[in-house]
């Protein structure tokens, strides 16, 4: 690599990636506000480049474990956690000071949105490939039984949030599942909030465009119907 040391951006204490990325461990969306001092097109224009970390659970680990370092081709179909069911575009290399790192070019499919994610975090932080058809299967299963399940709201609203938006950054689609469906129980006893609404509405993006890719079925569809099976019982009088 001529010379170049390699970029481990995973590590938090890397003083290279504190230098070049001061928050470190956050999300940038760079064609809105570059890292400090560092211009858009130094590390991609209209682009996220993904530096925090977490760790992958469950079924993702046995998928990616013995993969080596290049764990994703292009074209390959990803999941990174909160942003949904993305492709690999291309794998490419970038010098960032004296450092060479190798990116993930992710292309979100929901928002075509553009990740950067570096090839040596993308473990840490929760890429992964979509879940295998029987758990997808599973999944929406459960999403389908017991719709008049009655959900205990008297939680502190704010802890709830707070709870929910960190359960959909989880990177297994069951977590993210849980959510969806929470929300949806709640929704048939009560007209959500502004603040409900927007969190079912991430959930049931982030679901039903991963089921709808592995189960090979509509996603639009997907969502009718689960808004469908989960809507308010009609008042009294419309019911005589």
């Amino acid at each position: 690599m001529d010379g170049k040391k390699p970029c481990a951006p995973q590590r938090t204490h890397n003083p290279l990636c504190k230098k070049i990325f001061p928050g470190h461990g956050k999300l940038f969306q760079l064609d809105a506000a570059p890292p400090l001092g560092y211009s858009s097109q130094r590390v991609g224009f209209s682009t996220f480049c993904i530096l925090r970390q977490r760790k992958l659970s469950g079924f993702a680990q046995a998928a990616l474990r013995g993969l080596g370092e290049d764990m994703f081709s292009p074209n390959n179909l990803v999941v990174y956690p909160a942003q949904g069911v993305g492709e690999i575009e291309r794998i490419e290399s970038r010098n960032i000071g004296d450092a060479e790192c190798r990116f993930y070019i992710v292309r979100i499919r929901a928002n075509n949105v553009t990740l950067m994610v570096p090839v040596s975090n993308a473990d840490h932080v929760g890429l992964r490939p979509p879940v295998p058809a029987p758990r997808a299967q599973e999944i929406l299963d459960s999403l389908h039984g017991d719709t008049e399940k009655t959900v205990h709201t008297g939680q502190n609203w704010n802890r709830r949030f707070r709870e929910y938006s960190e359960r959909l950054k989880d990177p297994e689609l069951g977590v993210v599942a849980g959510v969806l469906r929470e929300l949806l129980l709640i929704g048939r006893q009560k007209e959500l909030s502004f603040g409900e609404r927007r969190l079912q509405e991430q959930a049931m993006s982030l679901v039903t465009g991963e089921l709808a890719v592995v189960l090979q079925r509509d996603e639009d569809q997907l969502r009718s119907d689960l808004l469908e099976r989960y809507a308010p019982p009609p008042a009294p009088e419309e019911a005589l």
